[in-house]
């Protein structure tokens, strides 16, 4: 249990600086729950956002992961190579890549979520499960005036995104 020197230093920290501290917490979890399944946390965004699109220009996965193009290309690298993801050029137009979810990744997905909610299972292992609701619904109302990428941009109230 943490010390209340810890706990006041937690509850004293500004909003803002706490998320990111949370946000490097998390990263470190799922950094080490994906790596012995041989991927990184941003490969794993790649192929949620993909399962979610089915195809997407290969500049359209980079803005909606925030990533540069130049490590972009090394993340798709990484993903062909493993039989996860293929490039193919746009026949309109081809300076395109559309990057694509191989049959390989879409098996590999289930095992991803798996491992998502393990890590979110713990990670929030203080949370009831309805201020687990009520702490997503919060975040995704912080999401919509964020500046986040493309891809996690949220457009539609609240109410249309928890009904699905």
């Amino acid at each position: 249990m943490a010390s209340p020197s810890t706990d006041t230093r937690i509850a004293s920290t500004p909003l803002g600086l706490l998320l990111v501290q949370l946000g490097r917490a998390a990263n470190r979890r799922y950094t080490a729950a994906v790596k012995p399944i041989g991927l990184s946390v941003r490969q794993t965004m790649a192929l949620f956002a993909l399962e979610r699109e089915d195809a997407m220009s290969q500049q359209g996965l980079g803005e909606e992961l925030d990533i540069d193009p130049s490590n972009m290309v090394a993340l798709l690298n990484d993903l062909e190579d493993q039989g996860l993801a293929t490039r193919r050029r746009e026949p309109g137009d081809r300076r395109c890549h559309v990057v694509e979810m191989t049959k390989r990744g879409s098996k590999r997905i289930a095992e991803i979520h798996r491992t998502a909610a393990e890590v979110g299972d713990r990670f929030f292992g203080g949370l009831d499960e309805d201020e687990r609701v009520t702490l997503h619904k919060l975040l995704v109302r912080v999401g919509q005036t964020a500046d986040l990428p493309e891809g996690f941009r949220v457009d539609r109230p609240e109410e249309d995104l928890f009904e699905q």
